[in-house]
């Protein structure tokens, strides 16, 4: 038994166009995601409104090895830096998962120091 595929045309139609870096009238607060790979990160913001409606608020890839401490220094900026809002003010992240599938004990030493 197959699910539901969405109608290709409706779904473009319901498509808008909003700036990346900057947090969409309706954002109420953001979350990051981090995939560690062998050579990087990839962080995924997102903003999150009523209703579990998100946007894609920013992808940013740290390149370099996750054995080296420039990289969590990066991701420490990332994860303290402020975005822009439609609403005239900036927001900051309220949580920030990362990925320990790779580098475990470098990720868990990062996230110790973050105290949260």
């Amino acid at each position: 038994m197959g699910g539901e595929t969405p109608n290709d045309a409706r779904l473009y139609e319901r498509r808008e166009s909003y700036p990346i870096g900057r947090v969409p009238r309706g954002g109420l607060f953001l979350t990051g995601a981090v995939d560690v790979q062998i050579d990087r990160l990839e962080v995924e913001i997102k903003a999150w409104g009523r209703g579990r409606e998100n946007w894609a608020g920013d992808y940013i890839g740290i390149h370099g090895s996750p054995k080296d401490q420039v990289v969590w220094d990066r991701l420490t900026e990332i994860a303290e830096s402020s975005w822009p809002s439609d609403y005239g003010t900036t927001m900051q992240l309220s949580r920030l998962a990362v990925d320990s599938g790779y580098a475990a004990d470098q990720v868990y030493a990062w996230a110790r120091g973050k105290g949260s």
